[in-house]
C-alpha cells in the first residue's frame, strides 16, 4: 500500500491461490469472484470506492 491513510492511497491487486487464503483475511464475494483482502490492510479501505483501470501497454 503506498499512501495509505490519505486520499492519495495505492493498493495493489494480486491473483491469490486457494492455498495461499489466510485464516485472517476477510472474503468479499462477489458474483464472479472473491477478493480477499490481509487483516493489515484492511482498516485502510473502509470507505474506499475501488476502480479498475486498464493500461494501454503492450507486451512484446
Amino acid at each position: 500500500m503506498i499512501n495509505p491513510g490519505t486520499p492519495n492511497a495505492e493498493c495493489g491487486v494480486s491473483y491469490c491461490p486457494p492455498d495461499a487464503v489466510e485464516a485472517t483475511d476477510t472474503a468479499l464475494k462477489f458474483d464472479l469472484l472473491t477478493a480477499y483482502v490481509d487483516e493489515l490492510s484492511a482498516p485502510y479501505l473502509e470507505d474506499a470506492e475501488i476502480d479498475f483501470v486498464t493500461d494501454s501497454w503492450v507486451l512484446s
